[in-house]
């Protein structure tokens, strides 16, 4: 006579075997993601940069943070459903931006896009 944790077990595995192996098509999201990475130009990554996100006209519409606060050295990202942004950093003290960069990059949000900025600051 099979035990309770055997049918249990049985019962769970027939679940599990029904599921198949899971979803096989990409996720529909709502929003458009922008990943920023901030490094030197060894790629070594800087904590601390300030990161906001601006309409194109300069208002600006998320604050964001610094780098680095989301658990990933010298990252953020900003989730946003669509428009046109730019996305700015402000070099921190010792920091300035490294050559042919600069400090605001243009960004058009679009669902499920995923999109990753890089900015590259040298040490003063």
């Amino acid at each position: 006579m099979p035990t309770r944790n055997g049918v249990l077990l049985l019962l769970a595995l027939v679940v599990l075997a029904s599921c198949g192996g899971g979803p096989t098509e990409p996720r529909d999201f709502e929003f458009g993601r922008a990943d920023v990475f901030v490094r030197d130009p060894a790629g070594q990554p800087i904590n601390g940069v300030p990161v906001r996100l601006e309409r194109t006209g300069g208002q600006v519409e998320d604050a964001g943070g610094v780098t680095g606060s989301v658990g990933l050295p010298g990252y953020y990202f900003f989730l946003k459903t669509s428009g046109d942004f730019r996305i700015v950093i402000t070099p921190p003290p010792g920091y300035e931006l490294a050559a042919g960069q600069t400090a605001s990059v243009p960004f058009t949000f679009t669902r499920n896009q995923l999109r990753t900025i890089n900015f590259v600051l040298r040490a003063v």
